[in-house]
């Protein structure tokens, strides 16, 4: 989970095979605390291109449904952890940008293949899970200037069950 396992794929800018020469990013999938690690390793070995985080998510066990791949303890947690993970992403230069994977959570009963988490930014009613989005609304208020290295990154950790 913490190592990108080369599951980096290839963002082409053209009609032609994506090999290294046509590739201008990389994307990969980091379920962690922290992507730092796996940022660099893949902006390492895919020729020193920049990388996008393809998903990443955080849940919470609540509602009949399951915590996701990676933990924490409730949804103000879930703003804290993604403002970690995100401001820690931001800081890292080769770091371009990230996917919050999902915009619901998934179905109580599954979905095809069963998996049922708690990882929405609303629930599947629609309802918003304000605590969580708080968390999201301050981490974009100051990512630019992280980027940009005029803001420090946070060091506190959603905390986990």
């Amino acid at each position: 989970m913490g190592d990108p396992e080369i599951s980096i794929r290839s963002i082409s800018l053209s009609n032609e095979d994506p090999g290294p020469e046509n590739t201008t990013r990389k994307k990969l999938k980091e379920y962690n605390t922290t992507p730092v690690e796996a940022i660099q390793k893949a902006y390492d070995h895919n020729g020193s291109r920049p990388v996008i985080i393809g998903e990443f998510h955080f849940g919470v066990p609540a509602d009949g449904l399951g915590a996701g791949l990676v933990q924490v303890r409730n949804q103000k947690e879930r703003g804290i952890a993604y403002r970690y993970y995100m401001e820690q992403a931001a800081a890292q230069p080769a770091f371009l940008g990230a996917h919050w994977f999902q915009w619901f959570d998934q179905p109580v009963s599954g979905r095809f293949d069963g998996e049922n988490y708690n990882i929405g930014l609303i629930d599947v009613t629609d309802r918003p899970y304000w605590e969580f989005i708080e968390g999201v609304k301050t981490t974009h208020r100051n990512l630019f200037d992280v980027h940009m290295g005029n803001a420090t990154p946070t060091n506190i950790k959603g905390k986990s069950q």
